[in-house]
């Protein structure tokens, strides 16, 4: 089946490590396939979930909880999740998981089915590649929306080829367990994007039967690529928006520059102080090992409030570029 059939009102699923107890009013229904408490232990699921309700306004949401507390699963899950799913008339499924290698045996060959009988059915399923790979199960299946991410422009900007998706991995602020703070980055993040992408598309389309492949096949912004072409460096954080280059600390930034020094030992390793161009490397999440009380403690100390949406990666690169972020905040703060 070609196109999707849609009520006025798009219903999907996510099929992930379920979502934070607090979070439960915000859908529609929480099905457990763990051994575990239905509630989300790991993260995971809770990112994704408020990554895509961020963008997304007026959709019903079942939650479908197949990772454990360790972001572990199994093949008879997953079976479990996507043989329910084909009564619930949901159009959307998306799913920022993968094996970490194929599985044999009969719960894959299930799977394998169930894809197909969910897309007979309309049903769109978008699911992530494993991080690094080009061949990782169910994203490969012939039946799914594979997602790889990439640094493109914007969120805006995806490529789109015979049911193969590149979307924009720049890791972007959200709220995980306990409503604190995280960066959202790596393919599960361009699978929840992804699904953001797709909603729009059907929205933009009054909500009507349209044949979402050949939709993305025309708003893509590039419809020949190979994996190759997709650019995961890292460095690319440091150009996004346009920002090439750290301003310079001035003495006016004195006293913010005074405040951040004296709580940031609390926070983050040594060397982000000291560190002024720092080559950026795989350690630079680690760098911040506690985000959420830092950014809580500098909006108390200068009285500004802080928009998850105006924090950025490259701010906490070094105490250059975070006097600037903290400028910014600054700035961007409507004092009333």
């Amino acid at each position: 089946m070609e196109k999707q059939n849609i009520s006025d009102k798009i219903k999907i699923a996510v099929i992930d490590s379920g979502i934070d107890k607090a979070l439960k009013s915000s859908i529609t229904e929480i099905r457990n396939y763990t051994s575990e408490d239905e509630f989300d232990l790991n993260g995971h699921g809770t990112s994704a979930f408020n990554y895509i309700m961020g963008y997304c306004q007026n959709i019903d949401v079942i939650i479908c909880k197949v990772l454990n507390s360790s972001g572990k699963f199994g093949s008879s899950p997953l079976a479990a999740a996507l043989t329910d799913l084909l009564d619930t008339n949901v159009n959307i499924i998306c799913m920022p998981l993968s094996f970490a290698g194929f599985e044999n045996g009969y719960s894959v060959n299930i799977i394998h089915k169930l894809l197909e009988d969910l897309n007979k059915e309309g049903v769109i399923i978008i699911c992530s590649y494993k991080n690094g790979s080009k061949n990782s199960f169910p994203a490969c299946n012939q039946y799914v929306i594979g997602v790889y991410g990439g640094y493109l422009d914007n969120n805006s900007v995806f490529w789109y080829k015979n049911r193969k998706m590149v979307t924009n991995i720049y890791p972007e602020c959200i709220r995980t367990l306990n409503n604190k703070r995280c960066f959202f980055s790596g393919n599960s993040k361009a699978c929840a994007l992804a699904t953001v992408i797709v909603i729009e598309i059907i929205k933009k389309n009054n909500n009507r039967c349209i044949n979402i492949y050949d939709k993305l096949s025309s708003y893509t912004n590039q419809a020949e690529w190979e994996y190759s072409q997709i650019n995961r460096d890292l460095e690319s954080i440091f150009c996004y928006s346009g920002i090439n280059e750290h301003k310079t600390v001035k003495e006016k930034n004195f006293f913010i520059k005074k405040t951040i020094i004296n709580i940031l030992k609390n926070y983050v390793k040594d060397e982000f102080l000291v560190k002024t161009d720092r080559e950026f490397d795989n350690d630079y999440y680690n760098l911040v090992s506690n985000m959420d009380e830092f950014i809580n403690l500098i909006s108390k100390k200068l009285s500004i409030r802080i928009s998850d949406k105006d924090i950025f990666p490259h701010d906490f690169i070094n105490l250059d570029y975070l006097i600037s972020a903290v400028s910014r905040w600054d700035k961007n703060y409507e004092k009333t």
